[in-house]
């Protein structure tokens, strides 16, 4: 039987479950699940590890320890299974994820109300940047984001896309700002016969590059340049993942556009992006996170998570026509398959 989380908590509830995940974004800053992997810790060796001034410490381990994050034995504390995804090396996209969210999402989230009365960028009002402009200047903010994209890609967006992505006879396969490779490289490794293009800024070259080579891919190369500009031509399939959910609409169309004069008339394009009005089956878990994944959205970018006659829209004014749209395992995966339209 389908869970359905968000719906069973009442406001009460749910308000409690935020001071619950403020708890262990700081105990996650501080290093306490890293303190505990390395062993057994009394109150006072984790105090001293942290530099702590306050005696807060121990409450939040307490709840800590009834979320089952920690346990505590013999005056002790340990860590526990649940605690484990939070340390650096499990490698979990849940513990960078969790980072960003208390320290640059949360105080986004406070100036939901300005945003509502002006219209500006929830993270710029917290931040004083746009969020590229604001990881152009943070490094270590950017290198957290980095961390948490390539976690929830690669650990739970790409195995899925792998499977479902319907290939057919295509011989050349294009990722629109493909980033440093993960969905191409993953589809070059799958078809030996299918030629794979990265297509996005120069910068992620060198990484890219590396990631095909520890791969020893020989149907995958990079191709640096800008997805507003020229896309590579003449290419029997492009695709477009997580990518206009950060956009608004004018720079969508700009976007689309360009895929859509790369395109052949037999060309197609697959936009991989969730949809506010999916229809979830009855065994689907958690539907409604596609609409907190929304209001994340817009709180964090300029763009959001949008709906089919969003996407009707906005691809027919780019000169695309959808022709098909399949669901994913993921709640926030669809396949929109569009073709070029006709002049």
């Amino acid at each position: 039987m389908a869970k359905s989380v968000l719906n069973e908590l009442n406001c009460f509830e749910l308000i409690q479950a935020s001071y619950a995940a403020h708890a262990l974004y700081f105990l996650t800053k501080i290093e306490i699940f890293e303190f505990l992997i390395a062993g057994p810790k009394t109150l006072d060796e984790l105090n001293q590890l942290s530099k702590a001034k306050s005696d807060i410490l121990n409450d939040l381990l307490m709840l800590a320890t009834k979320l089952k994050f920690i346990r505590k034995k013999d005056e002790k504390y340990l860590i526990a299974r649940k605690g484990l995804q939070l340390t650096k090396a499990s490698k979990s996209w849940f513990r960078p994820y969790l980072l960003v969210w208390g320290a640059q999402l949360a105080p986004a989230t406070i100036k939901l109300e300005e945003h509502f009365l002006t219209g500006d960028n929830a993270f710029k009002l917290a931040h004083k940047d746009t969020i590229w402009d604001y990881y152009n200047k943070n490094p270590e903010a950017s290198k957290v984001f980095v961390e948490f994209m390539h976690g929830v890609t690669n650990q739970s967006l790409i195995p899925d896309i792998v499977e479902e992505l319907i290939i057919g006879d295509a011989k050349s396969l294009v990722d629109v700002a493909g980033g440093t490779g993960s969905l191409a490289c993953a589809l070059a490794s799958k078809y030996e016969k299918l030629s794979c293009i990265i297509c996005d800024q120069p910068s992620n070259k060198i990484n890219a590059d590396r990631h095909i080579q520890s791969l020893e891919l020989k149907n995958c190369q990079f191709i640096g340049t800008n997805i507003f500009g020229a896309i590579p031509p003449g290419h029997d399939v492009y695709t477009i993942k997580h990518v206009l959910h950060d956009w608004d609409n004018s720079n969508v169309i700009q976007i689309l556009t360009s895929i859509a004069k790369a395109m052949r008339l037999d060309s197609r394009l697959v936009i991989i992006e969730g949809l506010l009005d999916r229809e979830f089956s009855d065994s689907f878990d958690n539907p409604e996170f596609i609409h907190t994944r929304n209001f994340e959205q817009r709180v964090w970018t300029p763009g959001q998570v949008r709906s089919t006659k969003d996407f009707q829209s906005l691809c027919s004014q780019a000169g695309l026509r959808i022709e098909s749209i399949l669901p994913s395992r993921g709640f926030d995966m669809n396949y929109i398959e569009c073709l070029r339209s006709p002049n």
